[in-house]
């Protein structure tokens, strides 16, 4: 080495190495930036979504003063692309619009509604309103024949074979909340209100003959009496329809209660 000039303390090579590990550091640097941005990004998408799926829903379940939403009025009024639409979007079916629909006899959005139940694994012997009717009852006593078949077609008690009667004499005592052990309590046909009456009391109070009928082959139980002391054979003459007394006292007569 020439006298005079300073000795250096880096090694040969030792630059290019220095150089070569701040480049390195540099770009993990600017990847490691990078990774958190579109991390945040990401996150703040999902958020987006999520509370815009949020908003949607809080604005499809909105309802009146009523209480009633869009589905309500879509039902009641037998809109079925309306109601299919909003179905799609995850409205909640409650029992207001399954009734409503049941009253006006509405047997495309009832089955709509009985699909999407199924679908969801809900029964439909567990929607009942405050006076616990169920759209069967409504059904039966507005005369919907075509949507009283449909109910009782996706009853989830319905049975393949007959359901057993009352013991011969017996009577189902006022007041009760489930027709005789020896039918079925989960059948939607022979559930009660909270008047204690069945979906064929409220048919032959009614004079729905074609109704009273359709029940009767479906094994409805008839020796009920309601809380007003009533049996089916008593509201059925008291509609003065001559069709459902007869054919209800026959079926009295075939049970021997009378």
């Amino acid at each position: 080495m020439a006298s005079g000039e300073p000795e250096s303390s880096e090694e040969p090579g030792s630059s290019k190495r220095l150089g070569d590990s701040e480049g390195q550091k540099a770009r993990k640097e600017e990847e490691d930036s990078e990774k958190p941005v579109e991390s945040t990004n990401v996150a703040k998408s999902r958020d987006s979504q999520d509370a815009t799926r949020s908003n949607r829903k809080s604005y499809i379940e909105m309802r009146d003063n009523g209480g009633r939403s869009a589905l309500y009025f879509a039902a009641r009024n037998n809109c079925q692309s309306v109601v299919t639409t909003l179905l799609e979007a995850k409205a909640t079916i409650t029992t207001e619009d399954l009734n409503i629909a049941a009253e006006k006899g509405h047997e495309d959005v009832v089955r709509q509604f009985l699909e999407k139940l199924a679908s969801d694994k809900m029964l439909i012997s567990k929607f009942f309103g405050t006076d616990k009717k169920s759209a069967l009852h409504w059904a039966a006593e507005k005369g919907k024949i075509p949507v009283v078949k449909i109910l009782l077609k996706h009853d989830s008690g319905i049975s393949t074979g007959a359901s057993p009667q009352p013991p011969a004499g017996a009577k189902q005592g006022a007041g009760n909340t489930e027709p005789t052990d020896a039918t079925p309590p989960k059948r939607l046909i022979n559930k009660l209100t909270a008047e204690g009456l069945t979906a064929l009391d409220l048919a032959a109070a009614e004079g729905q003959f074609e109704v009273v009928k359709v029940l009767l082959r479906n094994n409805a139980v008839v020796n009920i009496v309601g809380k007003d002391g009533l049996r089916t054979l008593d509201r059925a003459f008291i509609s003065g329809n001559k069709d459902v007394a007869e054919t209800i006292s026959k079926r009295y007569q075939e049970l021997k209660v009378i």
